[in-house]
């Protein structure tokens, strides 16, 4: 972003070492330094019954910034291993309208046929022309506040112990 675009970073952490979180917060302060580093504490125990995710569970933190990020409207959410080549301000103000959620469809090769045997096992619908990566998306928070998302996407996961992509496949089939 541009060197007086005035970012907050909501760092979620399940476990980050004190040192490499203080290189962190540097690095980001390095690239901008009128960003804000706000370090949230998040236990795995918070996604008990849900299945891990190649080890972890942290994937499900996203599903719960609407509970603990409650004055905050709308987030630009993107995991640890997204590397930014473009203006993070661009994407940020064309996705003012977002009503839920705006994401790119999954270009994952042969991701999508995986997922869609997976929601075809399970009798539910696979969203083909809209099934979505979950890894960069802007979220509408008051929206997802207002349908429950956190509650169902939990909800499911504990249903569905078996899902392929762990959240992403909460968030596509609700």
């Amino acid at each position: 972003a541009d060197k007086g675009a005035e970012l907050v970073f909501h760092i979620l952490d399940g476990g980050i070492d004190d040192g490499d979180f203080a290189f962190l917060e540097k690095c980001l302060l390095k690239c901008n330094a009128n960003a804000r580093i706000d370090r949230i504490r998040v236990s795995q125990d918070t996604f008990a019954g849900c299945p891990s995710y190649r080890g972890s569970k942290m994937t499900y933190a996203r599903l719960v910034l609407p509970r603990i990020l409650p004055q905050v409207k709308r987030i630009l959410y993107f995991d640890t291993d997204f590397y930014w080549r473009a203006d993070v301000v661009r994407l940020w103000d064309e996705t003012r309208e977002v009503v839920s959620i705006a994401a790119t469809l999954d270009q994952n090769p042969g991701g999508d046929e995986k997922e869609r045997r997976w929601f075809e096992r399970n009798d539910i619908t696979f969203p083909k022309e809209r099934y979505f990566c979950a890894g960069l998306c802007v979220i509408n928070l008051e929206r997802w506040r207002e349908d429950s998302v956190t509650e169902r996407s939990l909800a499911f996961l504990r249903q569905h112990p078996t899902v392929e992509c762990a959240d992403q496949t909460a968030l596509n089939a609700i």
